[in-house]
């Protein structure tokens, strides 16, 4: 009889662990489910604008035919936000935590126009018609004809830019694209430093008035190269290129040591 007493007792306990341990789950799932998402239609036939200015975001091309944005607060409570759609100008309205774990994921429609504005920017594909931001890297993306880039830091490697194209970075690493007219403008950079690798098309144009520029130009094809009279301080160098016309206006000798530019 004991025995028995003994061995409900132990079940009763099971179960009501069970149960404890079941509750206990479900709580645990709802308080870290940590990603939020918001879906966004907008006119494909018309540019759009990411105004995320303080946002760390990563973007991505799929087959849906709107904007996805989620955000994952990571191993912290799910974070509801808001994204205002103004004439095709979306602006993130509720204050988000950013760090290199902790950003937005945003889905665009393959070949939609976009300008962007924000912190830091990673993307593995897209269609930009204007970039503004910290540091920037892009993979296998379009640049659009009139395309702009500001900001500090931008990378861009296997794309293709259509039509002219400035960029106007501090630090710019271009490798293994396609250009028709590329400008790479210094003007303002304190500074700047340029690498083009592995990058072939039509014309590359330094300027930049009142700048001190370092440019590296390696392993690339075009058939012409411009650097315009106003730069009159800096460090060129071209190494193992083709190409066909060298336009120096300016006043700086172009190296073609392989040490020059450390």
């Amino acid at each position: 009889m004991k025995k028995k007493k003994l061995l409900l007792v132990s079940i009763a306990a099971l179960f009501a662990s069970t149960i404890i341990l079941s509750l206990w789950l479900m709580w645990l799932k709802d308080s870290f489910n940590s990603i939020s998402v918001n879906s966004i239609d907008v006119d494909l036939s018309e540019e759009v604008t990411l105004d995320f200015e303080e946002a760390f975001v990563k973007i991505n091309e799929w087959e849906n035919e709107y904007i996805e944005i989620s955000y994952d607060n990571i191993m912290g409570k799910r974070k509801d936000f808001i994204v205002t759609n103004d004439n095709n100008v979306l602006t993130l309205n509720t204050e988000l935590e950013f760090s290199g774990f902790k950003h937005l994921s945003i889905n665009v429609p393959k070949n939609m126009s976009i300008n962007i504005r924000a912190d830091t920017i990673d993307a593995d594909s897209g269609t930009f018609q204007s970039i503004k931001c910290n540091k920037g890297t892009f993979r296998t993306c379009s640049f659009e004809d009139d395309f702009l880039s500001e900001g500090n830091y931008i990378e861009i490697r296997e794309s293709d830019l259509s039509g002219d194209s400035t960029l106007h970075n501090q630090t710019i690493h271009l490798r293994e694209c396609d250009v028709d007219h590329l400008l790479l403008d210094s003007e303002n950079t304190n500074g700047a430093n340029i690498e083009v690798r592995e990058v072939a098309g039509d014309s590359v144009t330094l300027k930049g008035e009142g700048a001190e520029p370092t440019l590296l130009i390696r392993d690339s094809s075009f058939d012409v190269f411009i650097v315009t009279p106003e730069i009159s301080k800096g460090k060129i160098a071209i190494l193992n290129n083709n190409i066909k016309t060298v336009e120096n206006n300016s006043s700086i000798e172009i190296q073609r040591k392989s040490n020059f530019i450390q």
